[in-house]
């Protein structure tokens, strides 16, 4: 009989029993949120309100803090308008609450973890609407080309518009290989994860897809989307830039199906979240009946280390059948009544066998204990509206960010109507910090971009480090310091002047660092009806 919680038991041992390096969440939401740090900031302040596209950084832990660490104001000054339309601020009403529009699965490079940079974040998408106009295109060659991502590209953007992509959906193709006669193919991943030897880690796009690489006298396996499934650093090509180049073939194989085990026995990855004995946000215990409505959408190596015999055996070794061990791995699902749990392939350390509650930096992110339901704490996240918990669309975990990070976001996605009395731009440059406002006329044109320069060299290692401010219109203005509690907003009366109608601005900020000038990310505003 349990005495105690597993809860309280983690919470107790973790700090022994559990080796591991302090790192911060990378994640995007499934509905906008709202951070617990919101009481601090002004009134209708924009950087506390995290929204759905963007992406999001929290170190779990006492007091944590979500902050929009790529907010969505900065998505739109990246990618420009490869559409054509004129519209410079996308993403402001593109949908509703629940169609299945989001930006998914933020990815770090393993060797980018340690660089704690939001400009070396990729994501991919999730549209399961079909609706042509929530189509998301991208620059390429120089702003020269487009391109239409896709749902399993997996890209972010880079300077003056150009996408870059570190996997494809035609890719996945590749190495998942194709279905059995007459079956269908879905391609590409909601999730993936890198590890020290550049094996990938994905779990298939929503809907599932086949994988050939298992070798199986039976074909190709199906894997649901809450599959877990490898492609070896042996059966990949990396570029230059340590980008998906090329995969072998046919190499994708499943490490643990969603519901079906190896001939009917051994752990699944429906059966492993279960074993965790987790609690939703009422209390309830999920159990595999919660689960079959949800997608697996993000996926990381579990801070704690230790490795894991898959499920399934492969034959990509030329010696025979084979189970591959992995590092353990954690996840988290797109399912609202979570509130944002994230679950780990480690044993349960009371009941034995691999499922526990993810503990990352000693703090379990989740709950067993029925009087104490999930509620999202540990991504720094309150409730936002009664029935809207926080509900993760994929996570990546970085080194531990030492600082707060310098953001800066506007409020209605940095669309500015007649409505609204003033112009208002965010920030948070910390306590104290002597902050200067850069303010410039944005592209002028439709089907245009903002020229971009890398500062790298001027500025300081937690900077956003590209500067979007080139044109020859550009203002500084010295806008004063963080409060207290390190935010600061710069707000001026909406000139309101039809000329305006649908112009743009670029703005960024820079912050007196101790040791270097450090800029924030850029944001876009644009003049609305």
């Amino acid at each position: 009989m349990r005495t105690l919680p597993l809860l309280g038991i983690l919470a107790l041992t973790a700090p022994m029993a559990l080796a591991q390096n302090r790192v911060s969440l990378v994640y995007t939401q499934r509905f906008d949120a709202v951070s617990l740090d919101s009481v601090n900031e002004r009134v209708g302040g924009s950087l506390n309100q995290i929204r759905e596209f963007d992406l999001a950084v929290a170190t779990p832990g006492a007091n944590a803090i979500a902050r929009s660490w790529l907010p969505t104001t900065a998505h739109s000054a990246m990618q420009g308008d490869p559409h054509g339309d004129n519209n410079y601020a996308k993403y402001f009403g593109i949908k509703t609450t629940f169609e299945q529009f989001n930006f998914a699965g933020p990815f770090v490079k393993f060797a980018d973890r340690g660089k704690r940079d939001a400009r070396l974040v990729y994501w991919t998408i999730r549209d399961a609407s079909g609706v042509a106009t929530r189509t998301v295109q991208a620059f390429t060659t120089n702003g020269t080309q487009k391109v239409t991502i896709l749902p399993g590209d997996f890209w972010r953007w880079g300077a003056n518009g150009n996408a870059e992509f570190f996997v494809t959906q035609a890719l996945f193709a590749k190495a998942q290989g194709a279905p059995p006669p007459g079956r269908s193919q879905t391609p590409g991943a909601d999730a993936i994860v890198q590890d020290a030897a550049g094996n990938l880690y994905f779990s298939p796009r929503q809907g599932g897809g086949w994988v050939a690489g298992n070798g199986l006298s039976t074909g190709p396996v199906f894997c649901n989307d809450g599959s877990l499934c490898m492609i070896r650093a042996q059966d990949i090509t990396y570029d230059a830039q340590g980008n998906v180049q090329d995969v072998v073939a046919d190499s994708a194989f499943v490490l643990w199906e969603e519901i079906a085990a190896y001939l009917g026995s051994g752990p699944t990855v429906r059966s492993i979240t279960v074993n965790a004995k987790a609690v939703d946000y009422n209390g309830t215990l999920i159990d595999g009946t919660a689960v079959i409505p949800a997608n697996m959408v993000g996926l990381a190596l579990d801070p704690n280390g230790g490795t894991l015999q898959a499920n399934y055996p492969h034959s990509r070794t030329g010696g025979g059948q084979v189970f591959q061990t992995v590092p353990h791995l954690i996840w988290c699902w797109d399912n609202g009544g979570f509130a944002g749990t994230i679950f780990s392939s480690r044993d349960n350390p009371i009941l034995g066998g691999p499922g526990s509650i993810a503990v990352i930096n000693s703090t379990p992110c989740g709950s067993d204990n029925v009087s104490v339901p999930a509620n999202g704490a540990w991504l720094g996240l309150t409730q936002d509206k009664p029935n809207f918990r926080p509900t993760l669309m994929g996570l990546a975990t970085i080194d531990e960010l030492a600082n707060p990070p310098f953001t800066a976001d506007a409020p209605k996605d940095g669309v500015i109507q007649p409505v609204d009395a003033n112009l208002a731009v965010d920030f948070f440059p910390g306590p104290g910090a002597p902050t200067f406002l850069f303010l410039c006329a944005g592209p002028t044109a439709a089907g245009s971009f903002q020229s971009s320069l890398d500062v790298s060299f001027l500025v300081g290692a937690d900077s956003f480090r590209s500067a979007y401010m080139l044109s020859p219109t550009l203002i500084t203005l010295p806008i004063g310091s963080g409060n207290t509690f390190g935010y600061l907003t710069f707000s001026t009366p909406n000139p309101n002047s039809p000329s305006l109608l649908n112009s743009v601005l670029l703005v960024q900020g820079a912050r007196l660092g101790l040791s270097a000038v450090e800029l924030s990310n850029p944001v876009q505003l644009q003049f609305k009806p």
